[in-house]
């Protein structure tokens, strides 16, 4: 029998098995705000749930130092796996081991499809490894888990929930912007 975490594994291994993978991809959604915004140059960047990994490439590009996260053993493109091999980690978020700190996390269209009994050891994690994030989480339900027949965003919250969550791990949090399905909020371990 298949453990709970083992099953959202599978999901998105099927999801990422598939020819839709990647469009739009999320971690490009926000990655100019973020740049422009909060990076100034020669970072270390965590991205967890990272996805294709495209828009690590970008981040490398830029001069960023770059470790990857992701549930999913076959999430990455071929370039980002090319590029990244050993620094593509591939756990859930909260069962990640001992890393190096880094400057920033990166967590875009992660923390929804995160199953509610694991989002505060998720966060733990999270700050544990990065000593600011930058977040972006849906608050509606998932379309895309249609495709393969499952619900992708099992924790479907308004965003004063999740301010209230990400609150009780860091002591500086910012809402910053949303639109009509996703907000953005930083947190600072200042």
């Amino acid at each position: 029998m298949l453990s709970s975490i083992d099953i959202e594994r599978k999901k998105y291994e099927t999801m990422f098995a598939g020819p839709w993978r990647g469009n739009p991809d999320p971690g490009m959604m926000y990655l100019d705000y973020f740049i422009r915004n909060f990076l100034q140059g020669n970072e270390s960047i965590i991205d967890f749930g990272c996805g294709s990994g495209e828009q690590d490439l970008v981040l490398k590009c830029l001069g960023h130092h770059v470790a990857l996260v992701d549930i999913a053993h076959n999430c990455l493109s071929s370039g980002a796996k090319m590029v990244f091999g050993d620094a593509f980690i591939c756990s859930p978020v909260h069962q990640l081991g001992p890393m190096k700190r880094a400057d920033w996390g990166y967590c875009t269209d992660l923390m929804e499809h995160i199953p509610e009994d694991l989002i505060d050891a998720s966060l733990s994690h999270i700050l544990g490894a990065a000593k600011n994030c930058f977040f972006s989480i849906c608050t509606r339900p998932d379309y895309d888990g249609n495709i393969i027949g499952e619900t992708l965003h099992v924790t479907v919250k308004p965003v004063e929930w999740w301010l209230d969550k990400i609150k009780k791990h860091w002591p500086d949090v910012k809402y910053t912007t949303s639109n009509a399905e996703d907000f953005v909020v930083i947190a600072r371990s200042v």
